[in-house]
């Protein structure tokens, strides 16, 4: 077999099925907050979330999802997996620069270690102690 590579495509994808259960956590956490929600997504995601939010039962303008770039990687890389403190707090600085401040901010657990710590070494709670704002993973 022939690897035939001439558009520069990646060599790699990884497919992610979206778990049912997780809308159900995503749903209790909304509904448990009484502010606004931003949920950081990575952008393989940012779609099936965007559908997956239109099922829930959401009040207009109480929860949001951006994607966040991979900017460790240089933004080649759209898996949540790869995606670290530092580009979760930049793409929340981006999105305060257009919109408001939200009250709760739910990451994906994909990118931290069962302690909490992201591949370069950073716990998520340092997300919370540079925005101020409490942080959760969804």
């Amino acid at each position: 077999m022939e690897w035939d590579n001439k558009d520069g495509d990646c060599g790699i994808i990884m497919e992610y099925n979206f778990d049912m259960r997780r809308m159900q956590d995503l749903q209790e956490i909304i509904d448990a907050f009484s502010g606004k929600v931003l949920l950081l997504c990575s952008e393989f995601a940012f779609n099936i979330l965007s559908v997956v939010f239109e099922l829930m039962d959401i009040p207009k303008g109480k929860a949001e999802i951006h994607a966040v770039k991979n900017r460790l990687f240089g933004g080649s890389i759209k898996a949540s997996w790869l995606l670290t403190v530092f580009d979760f707090g930049q793409e929340f600085k981006d999105y305060c620069s257009c919109n408001n401040r939200p009250d709760l901010i739910i990451i994906p657990e994909e990118p931290f270690d069962y302690q909490g710590y992201d591949l370069k070494g950073h716990h998520y709670g340092k997300l919370m102690e540079e925005t101020r704002i409490d942080v959760k993973l969804g």
